[in-house]
């Protein structure tokens, strides 16, 4: 299959590393942190949705001001600590990364994580070594959820959707790359498994770890 494409694209959270669980679990460390009671219906969802949904909801529903993207880097940076000490890479990822390097394709990370952090935690399980570069939102200038990104991320690393695939765990992204025509692969996180029939449905491949790439 990878004959097919010169270039391998992988989202960072959910799909190289095992981390969704620790950012859902953020934003309410965050909000406790800030003084806001998270009420049982919240907590309820809390892994249903990214972190800046679950702030964004307590915040309106206090009637509280609050910067979104302050939120996010504050989130970030408090991750930090679980990239350094608690965050483990997903099954038979290195095998999978080795495999296309001698496959001859180039691997680039596309993440919403700011692209130090992101190089942190990749460095610490030796796996940061097999991306040509680490893009975070201020390399690309759009999120995920906006049908420029896949384009502009194209374009960024020098290639046509063509001949990129993509790597991803979390629905919204997926279909935004397909939106773009690029090929996905899906792989399961334990954050995303009430929506794996739409996943699959997305996406031309769903695995459930990197072993079934070998």
């Amino acid at each position: 299959m990878t004959s097919r494409f010169k270039t391998a694209i992988f989202d960072m959270d959910g799909t190289l590393l095992d981390s969704m669980r620790f950012w859902r679990l953020m934003s309410v460390e965050y909000l406790t942190a800030h003084g806001v009671f998270v009420p049982d219906d919240l907590l309820a969802g809390v892994f249903d949705r990214p972190g800046g949904e679950t702030i964004r909801r307590a915040m309106e529903r206090l009637g509280w001001d609050y910067d979104p993207a302050e939120a996010s880097r504050e989130l970030a940076e408090r991750m930090q600590y679980r990239y350094a000490r608690d965050v483990m890479p997903r099954a038979h990822v290195k095998e999978y990364l080795e495999k296309l390097r001698k496959d001859g394709l180039e691997c680039y990370v596309a993440t919403a994580t700011p692209a130090p952090y992101a190089t942190a935690a990749l460095e610490r399980h030796g796996l940061a070594g097999y991306f040509r570069k680490i893009l975070d939102f201020e390399d690309v200038g759009y999120t995920k959820a906006q049908r420029e990104y896949y384009p502009a991320l194209a374009e960024k690393i020098g290639r046509e959707i063509g001949e990129c695939f993509m790597h991803e765990d979390a629905a919204y992204s997926i279909r935004s790359a397909k939106d773009a025509e690029m090929y996905v692969i899906a792989i399961e996180d334990s954050c995303s498994v009430d929506r794996r029939e739409e996943i699959r449905q997305m996406a031309d491949r769903y695995i459930l770890d990197f072993g079934e790439l070998l």
